[in-house]
């Protein structure tokens, strides 16, 4: 039997929303089809130290992405309703391979994901 993981958590919910709040401000949503999962970043109530590096980041997901990828899982990334990487099974990585080193992670758009990042920095 495979040891637990979040990739093995994500194989087993198959259909639902979850949202999440703080404050009664809503900061997270999570939407599942049978192989698609998405995560909708909506707000960030806390900051990220500077030291976190976005490149850096990505690199270490390669082993999520791989065992996504495995267990035929997409997992979609989404600020705002707006898609800017995909992990896992439909990941179609074409430039940002040369980045992450990795056919299983796909940025879908680079702009919104360098927004994103330096909105998490400024809070």
């Amino acid at each position: 039997m495979d040891k637990f993981s979040i990739a093995s958590l994500l194989k087993i919910i198959i259909l639902g929303n979850i949202s999440i709040s703080d404050n009664g401000k809503k900061i997270l949503e999570l939407n599942f089809s049978s192989k698609e999962k998405t995560v909708n970043i909506i707000d960030f109530t806390s900051n990220v130290p500077s030291s976190s590096n976005t490149l850096k980041k990505l690199i270490q997901a390669r082993n999520f992405a791989q065992s996504l990828n495995e267990k035929k899982i997409t997992l979609n990334i989404s600020h705002k309703n707006l898609i800017f990487m995909k992990l896992g099974y439909a990941a179609r990585p074409k430039l940002s391979r040369l980045i992450t080193k990795n056919h299983n992670i796909e940025i879908v758009n680079l702009s919104e994901l360098r927004r994103l990042d330096k909105r998490i920095r400024l809070k």
